[in-house]
C-alpha cells in the first residue's frame, strides 16, 4: 500500500477516536441529508477497512448514529412542482412549443402527450 494512503488514513482515524471530533466531522445534519447519509457511509467505509488492516480496533461511526438527531424520511423531504391543469395543456404547447422543429421541443412533446418519464422518452 502507498506510505501516503496510508498516512491519511491513519490521520483519519486519529482524528475520529473522541466523541467531540466524531461530531464535529458528522454533524453534516446541517446539510442536505442525502449528503450526511454519504459522509457517514464514506467514513464508515474507510474506518471499517483501518480496522480490517489492523490500525485501529473499533469504529468511531457505529456510535455517532446515537449522538445525531435522526433525519426527516425521504418522503417528508421531497417536495414535487405542482401539476398543470390538463385544459391547459394545449395553450401551453401552443405558446412555447408550436410545432416542434428540433429534436428537444419534440421530446418534450411526446413526454407530454404521452405521461411517460423524461428518461424513458430519451433512450
Amino acid at each position: 500500500m502507498p506510505s501516503l494512503l496510508l498516512f491519511i488514513i491513519k490521520q483519519i482515524t486519529e482524528m475520529l477516536t473522541n466523541k467531540q471530533q466524531q461530531l464535529r466531522l458528522l454533524k453534516s445534519n446541517t446539510y442536505k441529508a442525502e449528503t450526511a447519509s454519504r459522509v457517514k457511509q464514506r467514513i464508515h467505509q474507510v474506518m471499517e477497512w483501518s480496522c480490517a488492516q489492523g490500525l485501529r480496533v473499533g469504529n468511531p461511526v457505529d456510535g455517532v448514529k446515537h449522538l445525531l438527531p435522526k433525519q426527516p424520511s425521504a418522503s417528508k423531504r421531497v417536495e414535487h412542482h405542482p401539476a398543470m391543469p390538463w385544459r391547459l395543456i394545449p395553450e401551453f404547447i401552443a405558446d412555447h412549443i408550436g410545432t416542434p422543429a428540433k429534436v428537444s421541443p419534440a421530446l418534450l412533446l411526446f413526454v407530454i402527450l404521452t405521461a411517460v418519464r423524461s428518461g424513458e422518452a430519451r433512450q
